[in-house]
């Protein structure tokens, strides 16, 4: 199988491509140029050669888009990924164990017309404004993933929070359920983690065939400050029922479905990307990419 690496020089603090240029002479690699580039790139490769194991170097957000050239030209069967964690946050790889080679889901969302996939977790609400907000502290000296989550958390905190918005929930049966709340935030997960290791979705598989949803309700800025640490380690979840321990009952509604769709948006999160939306529908694609850790 021919082996190609694939490079975002602007995924983290540092170009890796600076630190594995004497490593690579006689392989074959590609470096991005740009938002998109991955995708585009890997798309038209596969085409032609679609039994490529990519390994890819940059964060969630790259990886994102690797997976999206592979699908999009139909080479999920076909072509294996590994993920050299070089970005900021690298939620995704902390899901992976070493020398272990599997199949994984993905999640598929539409937002209008367009329809594309994601590999961790997609986030809307006061975790989408927060990843806007953390743009800003990532860049700065000594400030890792997890850090510019928790500057982004306090930036959100001093602005106005919660939406209304219309949800609908395909269960596992087929069956379908219509809310209409106010809410803090929501996200749809095939990982468990993000935010640089926020363990948001703790009870997540990745080949399940289903999605985790989380969905908070509206508080109060002192409520959410008691709780963010134990929401931090994953202890708003209890293991054995998947239903919110009881600190948590009556704020988050944790379930395990196949489709969900939201209106009344601002922006959305896939993977660590800010997007503009004002609707979203995800649902899952079951053993969609082969994983080379």
């Amino acid at each position: 199988m021919n082996r190609l690496h694939i490079i975002n020089p602007a995924a983290g603090k540092r170009n890796p491509f600076d630190l594995i240029k004497e490593k690579l002479k006689g392989e074959e690699y590609y470096i991005t140029q740009g938002v998109g580039d991955a995708e585009r790139f890997v798309r038209e490769h596969c085409t032609g050669q679609p039994e490529t194991h990519f390994i890819v170097y940059g964060g969630d957000g790259t990886l994102c888009e690797v997976v999206n050239g592979i699908l999009s030209a139909g080479a999920g069967g076909e072509a294996v990924l590994s993920v050299v964690p070089t970005g900021t946050g690298n939620d995704f790889h902390r899901l992976l164990r070493r020398g272990e080679r599997r199949r994984f889901d993905v999640l598929k969302y539409r937002i209008g017309e367009s329809i594309k996939y994601a590999v961790n977790i997609i986030n809307t609400g006061f975790d989408s404004t927060v990843v806007e907000k953390m743009q800003n502290y990532k860049r700065l000296p000594l400030v890792t993933g997890s850090m510019a989550y928790i500057f982004g958390v306090g930036d959100t905190l001093l602005h106005k929070m919660g939406e209304r918005w219309k949800l609908k929930i395909t269960e596992p049966d087929g069956s379908e359920t219509e809310e209409e709340d106010e809410y803090l935030l929501a996200l749809a997960a095939n990982g468990r983690y993000y935010g640089g290791g926020f363990m948001a979705a703790p009870v997540a598989e990745t080949d399940d065939g289903l999605l985790d949803i989380l969905l908070a309700k509206k508080v109060s800025r002192m409520r959410f400050l008691s709780l963010v640490a134990e929401y931090r380690k994953g202890k708003h979840i209890d293991p054995e029922s998947k239903k919110p321990v009881k600190k948590f009952e009556g704020l988050l509604d944790y379930r395990r479905c196949v489709k969900i769709s939201i209106k009344g948006l601002r922006s959305v999160c896939v993977d660590g990307e800010v997007m503009p939306a004002e609707s979203i529908e995800v649902g899952v694609v079951p053993d969609a990419v082969t994983v080379q850790s």
